[in-house]
C-alpha cells in the first residue's frame, strides 16, 4: 500500500472512532502490534447485571451503529438465546455485526459487562451465529482463562486488554498514549463496542470490524476509561495478528462509550 494512502486511511479511522465514542480523547491511535500471549481454556462465570446508567449516544450517531436482526422472528430468537445462556433479561443495546468476510456469520456483544455481589469482575458476553445454526454464546470473565472457541479477533482484543491490566510489556504505539504509561494502571475489561466499517473508511483498506475494549483508569491522573482499539479485516482475522490500532481515552460514563441509542 502507498504510504501516503495508508496515512490518509489511518487519519480517517481516527476521525470515525472519535465520533463513535463521542467524548473520547482520541489520541494515541493507529499502530500495528505484535501478537499477545494466549492463556488456556478455563471456566468462566456469569451473574446478575449492574449497568452504568449514564447518558445515551445522540441520535445523530445511530447511522454509525450496526443494525439488529432483520426480522422480528430473528430478534426473538436472539433474545431467547441470550436469556437462555445468561439467565438475565435481554438488554436493549446488544450490538450486532454481519462479518464482512463471511456474510453467513453474525457476531453480537452485550456492550456492558455483567457483575454481581458474588462476581464483582465484569463478564463480557459474545454471541455468534453461523448460517442457520443456533446462536452460540461465550462469556469472558477476567481474571481467568479466555475461551479458545472465541473468534481470533475477539480473543486477541481481550488478551491485549488483560495484558494491559496485568502490567505486561507491550508494543510501542504512535501517538501520545503509550502502552508503557498505562500497563498495570487500568481495571478489568468493563465493556466493549463493535462496529463494521466499509473499505473506504477502514485503515486496512478492506471491509473491517472494529472492536474496542474499555477499562477504568487507575493512573491517578485521569479518572475516565482507556480503550484498547482493534481493527480486523479478513486477513488479520484469520491469524489474530496485527489488529491492535492503539489506545484511546474517554471520560465516560461507560454507557456513553458503548450503549446503543
Amino acid at each position: 500500500m502507498n504510504p501516503h494512502t495508508d496515512a490518509r486511511r489511518q487519519q480517517r479511522f481516527v476521525r470515525i472512532m472519535g465520533g463513535l465514542v463521542l467524548t473520547a480523547v482520541a489520541t494515541g491511535v493507529i499502530s500495528y502490534a505484535l501478537k499477545g500471549h494466549h492463556h488456556p481454556q478455563g471456566v468462566l462465570a456469569h451473574s446478575h447485571p449492574v449497568r452504568d446508567q449514564g447518558a445515551r449516544l445522540p441520535s445523530r450517531l445511530q447511522s454509525q451503529r450496526s443494525p439488529g436482526p432483520a426480522t422480528p422472528r430473528a430478534a426473538a430468537r436472539l433474545a431467547a438465546s441470550f436469556q437462555q445462556a445468561t439467565h438475565q433479561p435481554v438488554p436493549s443495546d446488544l450490538e450486532t455485526v454481519t462479518v464482512p468476510w463471511a456474510s453467513h456469520q453474525i457476531w453480537v456483544i452485550d456492550p456492558i459487562g455483567i457483575t454481581s455481589t458474588n462476581n464483582p469482575n465484569p463478564t463480557l458476553w459474545f454471541g455468534e451465529k453461523i448460517g442457520t445454526d443456533p446462536w452460540q454464546w461465550i462469556p469472558s470473565t477476567l481474571p481467568g482463562a479466555l475461551n479458545p472457541a472465541l473468534p481470533k479477533p475477539v480473543l486477541q482484543a481481550l488478551q491485549w486488554a488483560w495484558d494491559l491490566n496485568q502490567g505486561q510489556a507491550g508494543p510501542p504505539l504512535d501517538g501520545t498514549i503509550q502502552w508503557s504509561a498505562l500497563t498495570g494502571h487500568v481495571g478489568m475489561p468493563a465493556g466493549w463496542t463493535m462496529h463494521a466499517l466499509p473499505a473506504a473508511d477502514s485503515p486496512l483498506g478492506q471491509p473491517t470490524i472494529t472492536l474496542t475494549v474499555w477499562m477504568r483508569s487507575y493512573t491517578g491522573s485521569f479518572t475516565g476509561y482507556y480503550g484498547v482499539a482493534t481493527a480486523w479485516d479478513a486477513r488479520h482475522a484469520a491469524t489474530g495478528n496485527h489488529g491492535l490500532m492503539g489506545l484511546q481515552a474517554a471520560p465516560g460514563p461507560l454507557s456513553t462509550l458503548v450503549q446503543n441509542p
